[in-house]
């Protein structure tokens, strides 16, 4: 995940989470990541963009 203050939003890798180990399944208009069978988050898509909900303890995960 980077942060870029200009966009106002975080940009998300996918290829960056699955080589990190996070499982990203896209079912519809659903997002779910799973790490090690663990749920992190989730988010939805809406008008070609995708907006993901993750806890705080998402930075947890990254650093494992």
């Amino acid at each position: 995940m980077f942060h870029v203050p200009e966009i106002r939003k975080n940009l998300v890798f996918v290829s960056l989470l699955s080589t990190k180990g996070f499982k990203i399944v896209l079912e519809f208009d659903m997002v779910i990541v799973t790490k090690t069978g663990l749920f992190v988050g989730n988010g939805y898509s809406c008008y070609h963009n995708l907006f993901l909900g993750f806890p705080l303890k998402f930075t947890f995960f990254l650093s494992k």
